[in-house]
């Protein structure tokens, strides 16, 4: 999947340590929404999204420790 106004990746970030999760576009999370909750995978939203020197606002999206974040991004990647 890529994101709304640029031709960049949307990825899950998964560091091993803690909770996997995606730094999204404000304006990419409704399809992200969309296609999590159509596979039924769990996640939670940060309640507020930050604009760091005038970009886009983002917001989290993250997922359970125990989530596994290769087939969450293949979900990703099989979306245009």
């Amino acid at each position: 999947m890529s994101g709304a106004d640029t031709n960049s990746r949307i990825t899950v970030t998964d560091h091993g340590t803690g909770w996997p999760y995606i730094r999204a576009r404000v304006d990419d999370v409704p399809k992200i929404r969309k296609l999590l909750d159509e596979h039924k995978v769990r996640y939670w939203m940060d309640e507020m999204s930050i604009s760091i020197n005038g970009r886009p606002y983002t917001t989290m999206v993250k997922f359970p420790r125990d989530a596994n974040a290769q087939e969450i991004q293949a979900l990703l990647d099989a979306q245009p």
